[in-house]
């Protein structure tokens, strides 16, 4: 009598074929870009409720206005996109004294430091606009082993440690938090937005931008 094939059924040696677990790259990419992306979708959801709520406040100067367009946009939106810059230059000098930077400090650690990729977005846009001296992450390289890898300082404590964010590629925005020794830290004159440029592109650009900072 013929046992059955290695094929059939009823075999008891042939186990289940289990689907094939997701790369772990492929994860750290998923994540990392929604939680780049929550920051983002709330900016812009912001500021659309923003705008609208300034042109309810301008609409009743503007629809006095001889002209209803400007450069193709509505009076009434380039009106709210002005009240929102002085708004915010207005509150930007408010928050430069020492009752404002209380509030601000309050405010982002108890509700904005909590949405996933703030501090990280918040460093990019202080970076773009050339104040480097306010960014709160600085771009440096960690010793980790033999080897240095780009890294973000969050910042010093009172013994000299330092909390290193070590992004992961190509979502710099997860990774994992270090707690290391200044000498294993080296501070490089690289802007965020040029380390999450390399970073997104496993480290193609590195070349350049770290010429002479490696040694």
């Amino acid at each position: 009598m013929n046992k059955g094939s290695a094929d059939s059924p009823l075999n008891p040696q042939t186990p289940p074929r289990l689907a094939k677990p997701i790369p772990r790259f492929l994860k750290a990419t998923l994540v990392g870009g929604f939680l780049f992306m929550v920051p983002l979708i709330l900016l812009i959801v912001v500021l659309k409720h923003g705008v609208e709520l300034a042109g309810k406040v301008a609409d009743p100067v503007t629809s006095h206005f001889p002209v209803h367009h400007v450069a193709g946009l509505a009076v009434t939106t380039v009106a709210a996109l002005v009240l929102i810059l002085m708004l915010s230059f207005v509150i930007g000098l408010a928050v430069q004294t020492s009752a404002g930077r209380r509030v601000r400090e309050a405010l982002e650690w108890r509700i904005l430091g909590k949405l996933p990729g703030y501090v990280v977005l918040k460093s990019m846009l202080t970076g773009s606009t050339g104040l480097e001296n306010e960014s709160e992450v600085a771009v440096v390289l960690a010793r980790i082993e033999d080897a240095w890898q780009l890294a973000f300082l969050v910042e010093t404590h009172d013994d000299g440690q330092q909390t290193v964010f070590l992004p992961d590629v190509p979502s710099p925005s997860s990774g994992s938090v270090l707690y290391l020794p200044a000498e294993r830290v080296r501070r490089v004159d690289v802007t965020l937005h040029q380390a999450v440029g390399v970073l997104r592109h496993f480290g193609r650009g590195s070349k350049d931008l770290l010429r002479g900072k490696l040694s």
